[in-house]
C-alpha cells in the first residue's frame, strides 16, 4: 500500500539540496506527482469546459464534456483560435501580438458595450474560473465560489502555429515550458542532454518513430554559453535550422508533451504543420501518450489527413474512444456555433466537415 507520508519525507529529503540535477529533478518531479495525486493536493485539472459570451467571435459558445484528446476543426474566421486564446488567458493574461493575439480587454468584445465572460472549468475543481471584461473595459479574474488549492490556470501550455528555430541559442535557466513559438525548446533540449535526463532518449526514440529520418539528435555547444542542435538525418549531422519544416515545428509538441505532467493541459494551433501523412498517424500515437499519461491536448486543424488519422488509430484501439472533434462554424448573420462529433464514424466526419470547408458561403 502506497504511503503519502513516506512521499513527503521524499518530498522534503530532495528539497533540500540546493542545486538539484536533472536526473534528480526526474526523480523529484515523480515523487511530487505521485504524492499530490495521492494526498489529494492536486484537486484540479484539465480543463473540462470552456464557455464564451461577447468573446471576439463568439456571441455565445460553450464546449462542453472536453476529453484528454479534442480537436477544433471549421473554416478560417469560425474562431477556432479564439477558443484556445480564452482558455490562455489565465495563464498568459491579455497577450496582444503574434503568436498569441489575444487582444487588449477593450479589442475582444463580439459586441461593444456589453460584458466579456470566460469561464473555464476544470477536472475536480469545485467552481469555474471566471475571466470577465466589464462595460468600462475593466477586467478581472474571479474563482466563482470555493478556490482549489493549486490553480490548474499554471499548468496550461500555449503552441502557437507560428513554431520557429534558431541557429543558435543562448543558455537561459531550465523551464518545462517551450513557449509559445516553442523557442526554450532548444535550450531545453540541450539541457536534458547535458544532464543525462531520460526524457531527451524520449524525444529522440519519438522522433525516430515519425519516420522523418533522423537517427540521433546531438547537441554541441558552438560557443562559451551558446549551443545548437544538430539531429543527424540520413547519416548527416545538419543544423536544426536547415532541416525540414516538419522537424522543427515537431520538436516543440514532442518536448512539452514529454514535459507535461498528469493534469496538465496542452494547446496546439495546427499541430500537423508540415508533416506527410505518416508523421500525422504517429503524431496520433504521441498524442495518445500523452492522454495515457494524464496530459490533455485540444488543438485545432484544416486538415482532413490529421482527422482522418485520428480515425484509424481510434479503429485500431491506439487512440482513447473518448476523443473527439467540436465542428466550429459561423452562419450567415455571424453566430458560431460547435457540434460535436463522432471521430470514429470518419466517413461521417469527412462528409460533414469537407462540404463546410470547400463550400462558397453567400
Amino acid at each position: 500500500m502506497y504511503h503519502a507520508t513516506h512521499a513527503a519525507n521524499h518530498c522534503r529529503q530532495l528539497q533540500s539540496f540546493a542545486h538539484l540535477r536533472a536526473r534528480d529533478r526526474v526523480t523529484f518531479n515523480h515523487v511530487v506527482a505521485d504524492f499530490k495525486h495521492h494526498s489529494g493536493l492536486r484537486a484540479a485539472s484539465m480543463i473540462t469546459r470552456i464557455q464564451l459570451h461577447n468573446f471576439k467571435a463568439h456571441a455565445d459558445l460553450d464546449i462542453q464534456e472536453i476529453p484528454h484528446l479534442a480537436v477544433l476543426v471549421g473554416r478560417n474566421n469560425t474562431g477556432k483560435s479564439s477558443v484556445l486564446q480564452a482558455a490562455a488567458i489565465s495563464k498568459h493574461g491579455w497577450h496582444q501580438d503574434a503568436p498569441l493575439p489575444i487582444g487588449a480587454p477593450n479589442e475582444v468584445p463580439h459586441k461593444k458595450g456589453e460584458e466579456v465572460r470566460v469561464l473555464l472549468s476544470f477536472r475536480g475543481a469545485p467552481s469555474p474560473l471566471l475571466i470577465s471584461v466589464n462595460k468600462g473595459g475593466g477586467y478581472g479574474v474571479t474563482w466563482q465560489g470555493p478556490q482549489p488549492a493549486e490553480s490548474p490556470a499554471n499548468d496550461i501550455h500555449y503552441i502557437s502555429a507560428q513554431r520557429t528555430a534558431y541557429r543558435q541559442f543562448g543558455y537561459n535557466p531550465f523551464t518545462t515550458d517551450v513557449g509559445m513559438t516553442g523557442e526554450q525548446t532548444w535550450n531545453i533540449l540541450h539541457q536534458l542532454k547535458a544532464d543525462s535526463d531520460p526524457r531527451f532518449d524520449k524525444v529522440v526514440e519519438w522522433l525516430q518513430k515519425m519516420d522523418l529520418g533522423i537517427s540521433m539528435v546531438t547537441t554541441p555547444t558552438v560557443q562559451p554559453g551558446q549551443g545548437a542542435i544538430l539531429p543527424v538525418s540520413y547519416g548527416d549531422r545538419v543544423n536544426v535550422i536547415m532541416q525540414g519544416s516538419g522537424t522543427w515545428t515537431l520538436l516543440p509538441i514532442i518536448t512539452q508533451g514529454l514535459l507535461a505532467e498528469a493534469g496538465h493541459t496542452i494547446l496546439i494551433e495546427e499541430p500537423e504543420s508540415h508533416l506527410h501523412r505518416a508523421a500525422i498517424n504517429d503524431l496520433w500515437l504521441f498524442l495518445a501518450d500523452c492522454a495515457k499519461r494524464d496530459v490533455q491536448v485540444i488543438c485545432t486543424t484544416h486538415s482532413l489527413d490529421f482527422l482522418a488519422a485520428m480515425s484509424e488509430r481510434i479503429e485500431r484501439g491506439e487512440v482513447p474512444k473518448e476523443s473527439a472533434i467540436y465542428h466550429l462554424k459561423r452562419d450567415e448573420s455571424g453566430k458560431t456555433s460547435a457540434s460535436l462529433l463522432d471521430p470514429a464514424v470518419f466517413r461521417n466526419v469527412a462528409k460533414v466537415i469537407k462540404d463546410d470547408l470547400a463550400a462558397k458561403y453567400p
